[in-house]
């Protein structure tokens, strides 16, 4: 029996697409086919193969009801031939080496602008579904006349390794991260990208400051500083390189690479959307998260303004500038602050919206730095306080 597809698959696809607020342009960076073969798929000018139907499908988030339209017949050698066949000439014809380049770039710079505002555990299945497509191309671009096609496919890998690293992170698993980041750091070297590079090396030493190696973490934030020609990228590995430096107890240096991060961050840079830029709510939040770490009252009041400075610069954003997991983890610093400055109804204000947060924004990075409050909140002067009990409780309940 011959494949057969139901036409509300056309209807469908258009409703859903409709529903969605997805443009072609941005389906054809989920899914890596061209936006015209979408096009004709979605007006039922053409069939769509299993394959095609399952990635649309999951790309619309419409939880398998668009391969429900196709009957694919089971079984046969001869069935998955014609598959296969039909695959390839997709992959020559219906989107081309050129649209396949286009959809892997969109789709690494949809991802990043996306992480911002997504849960991680989404970014991680969107982004291994789209590096898995993406590198499927690569082995088709060997020789000189691809050496251009190549490099964008590469750096496009590497972002969206980049986008894997933080996923995986924010979901705790800091040694899948680090391997992440490993083939991001490969991607780069191979193209010899000195951007990809420093951002890389400033991941690098975010995934060991997670795990407390902030001596590891120092070495990853200075080798990046040689490939960073950018104020912006230069800012945010001197901030990596403070907040290693306030953990390990040296307040000077710590200080001293805030101020440096700043002036580097106040020259001329070239803006980078989503997760691969640094904002100034970025740099604020960085300094209120690094400032908590030291002992000076001074430097307590200074987090406190600094981890305001940022949640106010995020709550006026544009939507897709507005880092959601940042955000949360500055209400943190603004709460931990204001515990070390005895201002404990001030913390509980802070810290209101992230106890209520839903389980798929509880990034690890959060479960962390409330660890640390509950710490202080069992210690004088909160010990017997009953308000502190119950902000503590609420934190383990967390």
């Amino acid at each position: 029996m011959a494949r057969t597809v139901d036409p509300r698959f056309a209807e469908r696809m258009r409703d859903l697409l409709a529903e969605r607020a997805v443009s072609y342009r941005v389906l054809a960076a989920r899914t890596y086919y061209a936006k015209t073969y979408l096009h004709a798929l979605a007006t039922g000018a053409k069939s769509p193969t299993l394959e095609a139907a399952a990635r649309i499908d999951d790309a619309l988030a419409a939880d398998g009801e668009l391969v429900g339209y196709i009957n694919e017949p089971a079984g046969s050698d001869g069935a998955a031939a014609s598959r296969d066949s039909a695959r390839l000439v997709e992959l020559l014809c219906g989107g081309q080496v050129v649209d396949a380049l286009d959809a892997a770039a969109l789709g690494a710079h949809q991802l990043s602008v996306d992480y911002l505002s997504s849960p991680p555990d989404e970014m991680l299945r969107q982004a291994t579904q789209l590096r898995r497509t993406a590198m499927a191309v690569l082995p088709r671009l060997h020789g000189r006349a691809r050496a251009a096609e190549e490099t964008d496919l590469l750096l496009a890998l590497g972002h969206m390794s980049g986008v894997l690293a933080y996923a995986a992170l924010d979901l705790g698993d800091a040694a899948a991260a680090a391997g992440h980041a490993r083939a991001a750091w490969q991607c780069a070297d191979t193209i010899d990208h000195h951007g990809l590079r420093a951002w890389v090396r400033g991941t690098q030493s975010l995934i060991c400051r997670f795990g407390s190696g902030y001596g590891k973490a120092l070495t990853y934030a200075r080798d990046g500083m040689h490939y960073a020609h950018d104020g912006a990228a230069q800012a945010r590995l001197l901030c990596g390189q403070a907040q290693s430096h306030a953990n390990i107890g040296d307040g000077p240096a710590a200080r001293r690479e805030l101020t440096a991060a700043a002036d580097a961050h106040g020259r001329e840079h070239t803006p980078a959307d989503g997760l691969f830029g640094f904002s100034a709510a970025k740099l604020a939040y960085y300094s209120g998260s690094t400032l908590i770490w030291l002992d000076h009252r001074d430097d307590a009041e200074h987090a406190q303004t600094e981890s305001l400075r940022a949640i106010g610069l995020w709550e006026v954003s544009d939507p897709h500038e507005r880092s959601m997991g940042d955000e949360a983890l500055a209400r943190v610093y603004l709460a931990t602050a204001r515990l070390q400055l005895h201002q404990l109804e001030g913390a509980v204000a802070a810290l209101a919206p992230i106890l209520d947060l839903p389980e798929d924004r509880k990034l690890s990075w959060i479960g962390k730095r409330l660890a640390r409050i509950a710490e202080i909140l069992a210690a004088a002067p909160y010990t017997n306080d009953p308000v502190a009990r119950e902000l503590g409780e609420r934190i383990h309940a967390f």
